[in-house]
């Protein structure tokens, strides 16, 4: 739909739906492991088990990749989220662990994006977390402190010597991570889940999942796992 030269989609700017959606359920199933929502977590997850042999089946109420997996900005950080001053505080033994996993996630998917040849327009950029105000940048001098302490591999700079807008006072840059397209990672997963040996049921939304002795029954309108 377009209103006063402005697109709206039902779906993602990023790409068009797949075209070979898998059919619903509709019938009764059994498997070792059932995954419930085909998001990035979904897929990974399936993923990893039929590539270990598992008896895999992953069940999704629209089709893989349809929610914020394909939906979000593309950026892949290679610091942790949120505050890191009170992530910091509130867990200073650990915080370089966090640390550490936050890089190594994002690693992780590049080795993931290039074990599955997805093209997924993907460039190791880093990012930049930038200051408009002196109050901003103070707070970006401690933060950037805090994650060199850890073994963060970050750097505090202007915006000259960071290459970004003159807008800006300054910044520090996360030298790992970087940015892609989102809809072709999602796809690239999409396709590999679909190529592996887990059983996948799109347009199947559960709708209750009942411990039954020694196991776990999933109802969806067609069938049960």
């Amino acid at each position: 739909m377009k209103t006063d030269h402005v697109e709206y989609t039902t779906f993602t700017g990023w790409i068009d739906p797949p075209g070979d959606v898998r059919p619903a359920l509709a019938d009764d199933v059994t498997c070792e492991v059932a995954v419930i929502g085909g998001g990035l977590a979904g897929m990974s997850t399936a993923l990893r088990l039929a590539e270990r042999g598992r008896d895999v089946v992953l069940l999704e109420a629209e089709f893989c990749g349809h929610g914020s997996a394909s939906r979000n900005a593309g950026q892949v950080a290679g610091a942790p989220g949120g505050d890191i001053q009170l992530l910091s505080m509130l867990h200073r033994k650990t915080f370089p662990g966090i640390v550490r996993f936050a890089e190594n996630s994002a690693h992780f998917l590049e080795r993931l994006i290039e074990r599955l040849a997805i093209d997924c327009d993907y460039e190791a950029t880093g990012n930049v977390c930038a200051a408009v105000s002196r109050g901003q940048m103070g707070r970006v001098r401690r933060v950037t402190k805090l994650l060199r302490k850890a073994g963060a591999d970050v750097e505090l700079g202007t915006s000259a010597e960071l290459g970004i807008p003159r807008g800006f006072l300054g910044g520090m840059r996360e030298s790992v991570g970087g940015m892609m397209n989102p809809g072709k990672f999602s796809l690239g997963i999409r396709r590999a889940v679909l190529a592996s040996g887990a059983r996948v049921f799109e347009r199947t939304r559960v709708s209750e999942v009942r411990p039954t002795g020694d196991h776990v029954v999933i109802s969806t309108p067609g069938g049960e796992v």
